[in-house]
């Protein structure tokens, strides 16, 4: 009888910590550099300090506003019509909620470099490469798989993003600040996960990876 009840708890424990998980969403703070100075410093100044605001959870991934980063740990907002919204879901990718425009992303192959093993801010971090070598991902098993700047419609390579380095286009996106969020301080994920998917969904290149 102990056993049993044993075991029924464990069940239970089991039970309430992915129904923890699945109610998690994450803040997220991925800081835009560029990998080449510009001819101004006012344009390096603007372009070293951009950062992407992004809301995720295991259903959905959306980019809700740009800021721009003042000093240390202070957002300036810096509005603009560039939104991203990913239903992990259905795979559905469009870039506003009220079109009827449904997209999903081509399929990227990122191979890992086995040999590699570094630390990335306080992250033991893995280093995948694109086919085409074009871009390179830095990511760690330490958060999870949905910590990521809306450069993947489905989960990947099941480790969290801590940097992406896009090399053609030189730039790279890291992240600098994550924290936990209520339900209450994420008004667009009901409308994500509500919005109707396609049958037939324009297939498009990830616009990071352009």
């Amino acid at each position: 009888m102990k056993s049993i009840l044993t075991f029924c708890l464990i069940l239970l424990l089991s039970f309430n910590e992915k129904g923890a998980n699945a109610d998690e969403h994450y803040e997220l703070h991925y800081k835009i550099n560029s990998l080449e100075k510009s001819n101004t410093d006012i344009e390096n100044l603007f372009l070293n300090n951009m950062v992407y605001n992004i809301i995720a959870n295991d259903k959905v991934c959306y980019l809700q506003s740009t800021s721009i980063l003042e000093q240390e740990g202070i957002y300036s907002k810096a509005e603009g019509n560039e939104h991203i919204y990913i239903n992990y879901l259905n795979k559905n990718v469009f870039f506003d909620l009220l079109s009827n425009n449904n997209y999903t992303y081509e399929k990227t192959k990122f191979i890992k470099e086995d040999a590699y093993k570094g630390k990335l801010n306080g992250f033991n971090v893995n280093k995948f490469v694109s086919e085409d070598g074009n871009c390179i991902i830095y990511s760690s098993t330490e958060l999870p798989w949905y910590i990521q700047p809306c450069i993947f419609d489905e989960l990947n390579m099941n480790e969290s993003v801590i940097k992406f380095v896009n090399l053609k286009s030189k730039y790279e996106i890291e992240l600098i600040d994550y924290k936990k969020v209520s339900d209450k301080s994420v008004n667009d994920i009901q409308k994500i996960l509500n919005r109707k998917s396609v049958n037939k969904k324009t297939s498009i290149i990830c616009p990071f990876f352009e």
